[in-house]
Parts: structure tokens; C-alpha cells; sequence
């Protein structure tokens, strides 16, 4: 038996004319609405895709929400869109064993995974870190004393142990458009 979590889809990215009725379906077909709680939202065209919009982060997106959503995922939706390269992020809220988590997909890049807290910020595991403020104080220590080889040693360790344990960038939702083709 499944899980069923709260969860949000941003749509974003140009979308191609032609592709606009099978988006159009596939939204209808997963069931979401534009607020938590609402009625499903069942575009019709592209007009309709844009009047949806919102502005999130800078850009106009399009946020679909599920209030009851298997494992937080919008399987048929997610699938739509990875099949025809458009950019997504899909936030899911913690339940049980499941942790919230945020899923990006950006063309060009593989899927990544976060977990993040309620609010949808990514969060990290403070363990592995712990030792990184130290280490980065005696580099500063070391540098006006004239140990510059060994400063630049624990700054390499450093960045080594940063790279390792914090998420890389998240690139930007780009706007959703819809373009000819």
C-alpha cells in the first residue's frame, strides 16, 4: 500500500507549440490543482498554461499542487516531462519513513535529489562538516606566519570535504514559454 503525501510540481522552460495539448492532457491526467486544496486544474491550451503562472523565484512558473500523492510523486507528469526535456522541480513533504525531499531536473543534467525541510529549503547532515570551521581557522592562522604550503593543504582538505558533503548549485526555474515547433 502506498504513501500519500502533500506535493508541489514548478513547470518551467519554453514548451513547443505542437507539445502544448500533450502537456495540457498529461496535467489533466495527474489530477493537480493550482493551490493546496482546490479542484484539479485541466488546461485547455497554452493561453490557459500561461494565465496559470506565478511568479517563484524570479521567474513565471507553473506550480501544480497534490495534497494526496503516491510517494510524492506525479509519476504520469514527471515522465511527460523528462520524455520531452522540460525542466522541473518536484518538492514532496515528509511522512513516516519518507523524508520532504526536492527533486530537479534541468536538461542537459541529471536528475538530483535534496532533502530539504518543510519549507522546501535544502537542508544537509551537519556530521560529516563539523570539523570544516576548525580546519579553516588554522589555515587563516597559518597563512600570515608564512606556512602558506600547509594553509593551502588544509584548504585543499577543505574543499575536498565540502565538495563531497554539500549539495552543488541548484540552477534556476527558467520562465515557462511557449515557443513555435
Amino acid at each position: 500500500m502506498a504513501d500519500y503525501v502533500s506535493a508541489h510540481i514548478t513547470i518551467g522552460g519554453p514548451v513547443r507549440e505542437r507539445l502544448v495539448p500533450k502537456l495540457c492532457d498529461a496535467i489533466c491526467r495527474q489530477g493537480v490543482s493550482l493551490e493546496w486544496g482546490e479542484f484539479d486544474f485541466c488546461p485547455e491550451s497554452g493561453e490557459d498554461l500561461l494565465k496559470a503562472c506565478r511568479k517563484v523565484a524570479g521567474a513565471k512558473v507553473l506550480r501544480l499542487y497534490g495534497d494526496e500523492v503516491a510517494y510524492g510523486n506525479f509519476d504520469l507528469l514527471q515522465e511527460f516531462l523528462l520524455d520531452r526535456k522540460l525542466p522541473f522541480d518536484r518538492w514532496h513533504e515528509s511522512k513516516y519513513e519518507i523524508p520532504c525531499e526536492l527533486m530537479v531536473y534541468r536538461p542537459g543534467s541529471d536528475l538530483r535529489f535534496f532533502l530539504t525541510d518543510l519549507e522546501g529549503r535544502v537542508v544537509v547532515r551537519a556530521e560529516p562538516l563539523l570539523g570544516l570551521a576548525e580546519q579553516l581557522q588554522l589555515a587563516q592562522q597559518l597563512l600570515p606566519t608564512g606556512g602558506s604550503p600547509r594553509a593551502m593543504k588544509v584548504l585543499r582538505r577543505c574543499q575536498r570535504l565540502a565538495i563531497q558533503h554539500l549539495p552543488p548549485a541548484i540552477p534556476p526555474q527558467p520562465a515557462l514559454t511557449i515557443v513555435a515547433g
